[in-house]
């Protein structure tokens, strides 16, 4: 009898503990989340894109994005050729359609048209193409060229032998 009330004074000091822990953890985070005003279409009032997370973005550039927190930000404001459904479907993004070759080796991306970067700027197939040399430039030192480059033996070899632009909308 005397051990178990040792035990279960234990357990009730540890569940007292966490409590508290859980309770100076949420009230840090109230200090930590942005708070602002939407519309009745849920948009901020002042159209500012507002993301409340714990701690900092150490970058926005979703081509060299370092912790969870970049890339948690990035993935709210940056959208790619294609993503993954609730289903993990791939469905498009920026592409509206794309065939893959019966090697499998040419895929080739039609583009939807009328979308805008940020400051109006079109969206199209040379923009494809710009980001990916920017992204396998070796002089921009970005952590997502190794998704496209690999080092063997001090030799690059790239994953993907070219990306060109056919038309203003195609990326093959």
């Amino acid at each position: 009898m005397k051990k178990t009330k040792k035990v279960l004074s234990a357990i009730i000091a540890g569940a007292m503990a966490l409590s508290m822990s859980a309770t100076a953890f949420a009230a840090e985070m109230e200090d930590n989340i942005a708070i602002e005003a939407t519309n009745k279409d849920g948009k901020s009032a002042d159209n500012d894109l507002v993301i409340a997370i714990e701690g900092s973005v150490s970058s926005l550039d979703p081509d060299n994005i370092p912790d969870t927190n970049a890339i948690s930000a990035t993935r709210g404001m940056y959208e790619m050729l294609v993503r993954f459904d609730e289903n993990q479907e791939i469905v498009g993004g920026l592409a509206d359609t794309w065939e893959v070759s019966d090697d499998s080796l040419t895929y080739t991306f039609h583009l939807h048209e009328g979308i805008k970067f940020h400051d109006g700027t079109d969206f199209n197939a040379q923009a494809v193409v710009a980001n990916y040399e920017r992204v396998v430039n070796v002089d921009n030192n970005l952590r997502t060229r190794r998704t496209f480059v690999t080092t063997k033996n001090e030799e690059e070899f790239y994953r993907c032998s070219s990306v060109e632009a056919t038309d203003d909308y195609t990326v093959v």
